[in-house]
């Protein structure tokens, strides 16, 4: 279940809209209580409570191991990791937050085709940060 708007997490961050859910967690847009006007990006682990023990430690181990990818990357397509912690049971990372929005909307929005000239364009991006993260020793490689 997403946290309300408005919650705050760890005095820094006061969540201000749910960006997206899928199985391991949600993401939220926050501001940053330090610096008004300024956002981020808060992932949250969630962890059913019907989770096995089991289970619950291979999640936290795939969310430790996600940080710990995150922590070291440094590319301006990729965006930046801040810093994790947990607070009431729950697991939790921010990140750069990166204006725009995503691909399924850009395609509502235009009811049509797609600049080609704008498609290329984002293709490179993506290219970029495939080949920084593929470059990685070990590589680092998505599903």
């Amino acid at each position: 279940m997403a946290l309300p708007i408005g919650e705050i997490l760890d005095r820094k961050f006061k969540i201000v809209q749910v960006l997206g859910e899928g199985g391991m967690g949600t993401v939220y847009k926050a501001e940053l209580l330090d610096r008004p006007g300024n956002y981020c990006a808060v992932k949250e682990l969630l962890i059913s409570p019907s989770t096995s023990e089991e289970e619950r430690k291979s999640a936290i181990e795939r969310f430790n191991k996600e940080i710990d990818l995150l922590f070291g990357l440094k590319h301006p397509r990729i965006p930046s990791f801040m810093l994790s912690f947990q607070e009431r049971g729950n697991y939790y990372f921010v990140m750069e937050f990166v204006p725009g929005q995503s691909l399924d909307r850009k395609l509502e929005e235009n009811k049509g085709p797609l600049n080609e000239e704008d498609v290329i364009k984002w293709m490179m991006q993506v290219c970029e940060a495939l080949s920084y993260i593929h470059s990685r020793n070990p590589p680092i490689i998505l599903r």
